[in-house]
């Protein structure tokens, strides 16, 4: 675990808004949340006191990710929103929380967005074209289903992408295209299109089996939830 002089890890801590505190040591962040968890039963008058159970490793533990495209001096971006504004991007080359396959298709797709010049969505004006990148990682079988969100249009080009990303990492699963053309900045499109590979990612949690796909339910630790089933 970094010592207190090493932290945060991420060079885009402070700026970027998706996390929060990495300024602390781990330990400090388990005894903050059980400070939480105990205020939080306290205030319902349960006398019960649950444990914080440690992640060997308090890092790459993440399962999906949701990045937003926005436009920030002239630049296009693709990460995760910013403290503050909220309207601003921030983008960074790898987020210590991702598996880093995450990171590098990230990467990726940010660069064929650039090279195509294709303009973010702007929830304000309520024009653009690229909205949302969501990536689910099974770590059952080390794998990702990655799904691009913009408005309508641009077909040509979305499959395009769908069929070089497929062909450029062997670790993509499927590749998805959501289309939509609410005016609410949201990452779940009116409709899903599924253009390569396979339709859902195969994934477990304990004994249970799961398919996962673009829009699942499902972002727990998958370390702490299998876990559960040693201590029941």
């Amino acid at each position: 675990m970094d010592s207190k002089s090493n932290l945060p890890r991420c060079e885009s801590f402070g700026d970027c808004g998706g996390c929060s505190l990495q300024d602390l040591s781990y330990p400090e962040q388990l005894a903050l949340k059980q400070r939480e968890l105990k205020s939080l039963f306290d205030s319902a008058s349960l006398n019960l006191f649950p444990e914080v159970i440690p992640l060997e490793d308090p890092w790459r533990y993440r399962n999906k990710a949701e990045f937003s495209f926005g436009a920030w001096d002239g630049d296009l971006h693709l990460g995760y929103h910013a403290r503050k504004p909220r309207q601003k991007v921030v983008t960074f080359s790898d987020c210590h929380l991702l598996p880093e396959k995450i990171s590098l298709i990230r990467n990726h797709v940010l660069a064929w967005a650039q090279q195509q010049a294709l303009p973010p969505y702007h929830s304000r004006r309520h024009e653009g074209f690229l909205r949302h990148v969501v990536v689910r990682f099974s770590r059952q079988s080390q794998k990702v289903l990655v799904a691009l969100v913009t408005c309508e249009g641009e077909e040509d080009k979305v499959r395009a992408w769908a069929k070089q990303l497929k062909h450029t990492f062997a670790d993509v699963a499927g590749v998805y295209w959501g289309v939509n053309d609410k005016l609410a900045d949201t990452a779940i499109p009116e409709q899903w299109h599924h253009l390569e590979g396979e339709t859902y990612l195969d994934d477990a949690i304990g004994p249970y089996q799961l398919k996962v796909y673009p829009d699942t339910f499902l972002q727990q630790s998958h370390i702490q939830a299998d876990r559960l089933y040693t201590y029941v």
